[in-house]
């Protein structure tokens, strides 16, 4: 029998360990709800792109995002996903800033 590893346990470790420290040092704020955290709503690369094919855009973490396009259901919507392809918008998460003069050598790798 293999023992089973207790990932819950370890990411929450890590959470409260590194990355907490980390994000409590920086004063880092995420915003993962549906309101915005004041101000007005980002747009992410693909925004006109969403917008051109009738996506139905609504807030969420900030941004504008897509939840439905072109007056199909969330049922047609779901079945063109799986007979077809879909695009699914991850510009709005995780975001990073570097400052790095080595940069442009670690992003063109």
């Amino acid at each position: 029998m293999v023992a089973r590893a207790r990932p819950a346990m370890a990411a929450s470790r890590l959470t409260t360990t590194r990355v907490g420290a980390a994000l409590h040092q920086r004063g880092a704020v995420r915003h993962g709800s549906s309101a915005a955290a004041g101000g007005e709503l980002k747009k992410t690369p693909l925004y006109d792109f969403h917008v051109a094919h009738g996506g139905k855009m609504v807030p969420f973490a900030g941004y504008h995002m897509p939840v439905q396009y072109g007056g199909l259901s969330l049922a047609d919507s779901h079945h063109f996903t799986r007979n077809h392809a879909s695009i699914f918008d991850v510009s709005h998460m995780v975001q990073h800033i570097s400052r790095d003069p080595a940069r442009r050598l670690f992003s063109s790798a």
